[in-house]
């Protein structure tokens, strides 16, 4: 208890927001007592629950994590297609398709106790997005041990690596759960969701399990515009690939690949603002890449 009141007060000394702050840690605590309420963010709503994304949302304000949100929403055009993988509580999901109703939304998330937040900020939104509770990876209807920590944000499918003694130089959040979860390959989950024509935008948000969501969804990638993904050398160690692999996948199912800057203006989505990975490009860090298909562009 002390260590508690030690950590929420350095937290109050350190925030921007102190009381915002204060109100963040409450509903992590006491999640009872906030069942049924929720905080707006721009044109939407989320419901005030202990997910650590939810808390950094409602404490941080509305302009954080927008980058995505406005990107997306450049990108997406009426009655396109977008497909959500990591989804997590909902909120690009619920951002788009609260800007732009009459797109086909579908939001995957594999930590049951999340998913179970996404359905309720989509029943809050009262919004008709299709979603699934499942791990997307390179096989079907498998189980795998994924982590399951107070960082909802950053958790990830469990490898033998992970669990070794050599395991420093891994991105690895800290947790004392695991969960057993179910997983599909994307392939066959575009089956269920009947998808017939292009699919415009895919969002990876896998904690370097990308390589494996994708080499799942071979099909799905013939008649999909665009994938939206993260890379960083130090993800991907703990599932033994190197962005070499991943880019020559994508290559050879006609993407091209390129960086997303952090200072990129977003308006109008326009290709010729984006820069092309090339041999040189460096993954030091973690940096966003919008791959595009050549031949449905």
């Amino acid at each position: 208890m002390i260590l508690k009141i030690q950590n929420l007060l350095k937290g109050l000394n350190n925030s921007e927001r102190p009381l915002k702050y204060f109100i963040s840690r409450l509903f992590v605590h006491f999640p009872i007592f906030f069942k049924n309420f929720y905080f707006t963010r721009k044109n939407y709503k989320l419901s005030m629950s202990s997910s650590s994304l939810t808390v950094t949302m409602f404490e941080k304000g509305e302009k954080h994590l927008d980058f995505e949100e406005n990107l997306f929403k450049s990108i997406i055009r009426q009655n396109d297609n977008f497909i959500d993988i990591g989804a997590n509580i909902g909120h690009i999901s619920i951002s788009l398709k609260t800007h732009m109703p009459s797109i086909q939304c579908f939001a995957i998330e594999a930590n049951p106790k999340i998913f179970k937040i996404l359905g309720d900020n989509i029943r809050l939104n009262k919004l008709d997005i299709r979603s699934i509770n499942c791990a997307v990876g390179e096989e079907n209807n498998t189980t795998i041990k994924f982590q399951d920590s107070n960082s909802d944000d950053a958790n990830s499918v469990i490898s033998d690596k992970m669990l070794g003694k050599d395991n420093e130089n891994l991105y690895i959040v800290n947790h004392k759960k695991e969960l057993t979860v179910k997983s599909r390959t994307l392939d066959s989950l575009m089956d269920d969701f009947s998808i017939s024509n292009n699919i415009r935008l895919i969002k990876v948000d896998t904690e370097g399990y990308e390589f494996f969501v994708l080499k799942g969804a071979k099909n799905t990638l013939k008649k999909t515009e665009m994938i939206f993904f993260e890379y960083w050398d130090r993800l991907t160690l703990k599932y033994d690939y190197t962005h070499h692999e991943i880019f020559l996948f994508l290559r050879s199912l006609d993407f091209e690949i390129y960086e997303i800057s952090e200072n990129l203006v977003i308006k109008d989505f326009d290709i010729k603002s984006l820069k092309l990975v090339t041999h040189e490009t460096l993954f030091n860090k973690n940096q966003n890449l919008l791959a595009i298909n050549k031949k449905l562009l």
